[in-house]
């Protein structure tokens, strides 16, 4: 068991530049994470994933005051792997339960007999169910075979990886989104106000270091730009 929480926890773990965050999405409502801590390897920040949520599809932003303006195209597929992803959201679900607390229960409860090997049984079909699932949508994922293939192998090959299999698909899919533009207008006030208070504070550190004029001048600019659109 410490094994299967081990490996889950790691598999959660990310590396954040000072200028990433992650946004997820769950039941139409759009929220944001970012690392809080000090915790630096190569000059990026630990970040944890929430690993009760593997449900939510997760994308990994980056904000630049070079940002382009929000195109539709951009927002279009954003949605669109959301909506494609929706039922892979209920059998990542499934499969967290059958991990931590189904496959513990049997083990504490009936030992590593028939019953345990049956238990795995079940886990490895939901697995597989998950990557039919995924496979029959590669086309919408934009999701290469080799992608697939590197999927498939990290979760059958180790069972916990699978449980991220959602999160895995979507972090890199909002590549070139303006994520500002695009929580202005679909997080909610206050958490819009919250992300631009972070950004804020990230700008506030560059601009203490930075030397370049025309540099510090384009991020104060970027931060009196967020004041406006959090007001």
């Amino acid at each position: 068991m410490l094994g299967i929480i081990g490996f889950y926890l790691y598999d959660s773990m990310m590396l954040l530049r000072y200028d990433e965050v992650v946004f997820s999405e769950s039941f139409g409502k759009w929220t944001f994470a970012h690392p809080d801590n000090n915790l630096r390897v190569r000059h990026k920040a630990l970040f944890l994933l929430n690993p009760l949520t593997p449900f939510k599809p997760t994308f990994r932003v980056a904000w630049s005051p070079n940002d382009s303006p929000l195109a539709e195209e951009s927002t279009n597929e954003l949605l669109k792997v959301v909506s494609l992803t929706r039922p892979l959201s209920i059998i990542v679900m499934l499969l967290l339960a059958e991990m931590v607390l189904v496959v513990p229960a049997v083990i504490f409860t009936r030992g590593t007999g028939p019953l345990f090997l049956g238990t795995l049984l079940a886990v490895y079909l939901t697995i597989l169910l998950a990557l039919g699932l995924v496979y029959a949508n590669r086309a919408g994922l934009a999701l290469s075979n080799k992608r697939f293939a590197g999927l498939a192998f990290d979760s059958l090959a180790c069972p916990p990886f699978a449980i991220n299999m959602l999160r895995k698909i979507t972090l890199p899919k909002a590549a070139g989104l303006n994520p500002v533009a695009y929580a202005h207008h679909h997080f909610t006030k206050e958490c819009f106000a919250d992300l631009a208070s972070k950004i804020k504070e990230r700008l506030n550190e560059e601009m203490d270091y930075e030397e370049d004029t025309e540099q510090s001048n384009a991020l104060k600019a970027y931060h009196d730009h967020l004041t406006e659109l959090a007001k």
